[in-house]
């Protein structure tokens, strides 16, 4: 089969790997509408994942660990509550000012961030 004989192919292969990768975060303010619990920490080396936030929806992408956040939640692929506590998080991360510096510290969590 030519795919370029069905140009519609590529275009759905192209827009299903996007989607796949996107990211885009909503934040909600209760723990139990969250997918993923979040803390905070100020040090890379602590981290599980080292992120780069965009303001460009289309440079958001999960296994690169570039954010965009969302204020609606409909919008969203990954719902996040922020907690106080190390020990209540799923997910640990350091927020960078370097797209280059983003990525994966603990590959083990990316399930978290990458599953819908």
């Amino acid at each position: 089969m030519n795919i370029f004989r069905y140009p519609l192919i590529p275009t759905l292969t192209l827009f299903a790997t996007f989607a796949l990768h996107s990211q885009k975060i909503y934040i909600t303010d209760n723990r139990w509408q969250a997918d993923v619990k979040v803390y905070i920490t100020d040090n890379t080396w602590q981290a599980d994942e080292v992120v780069y936030i965009t303001d460009n929806r289309w440079q958001a992408d999960a296994k690169d660990c570039i954010w965009y956040f969302t204020d609606n939640r409909w919008q969203a692929d990954k719902i996040i509550f922020y907690v106080d506590n190390r020990w209540q998080a799923d997910l640990v991360v350091y927020f960078t000012d370097s797209r280059w510096r983003a990525e994966w510290k603990d590959k083990k969590k990316m399930h978290l961030m990458l599953e819908k």
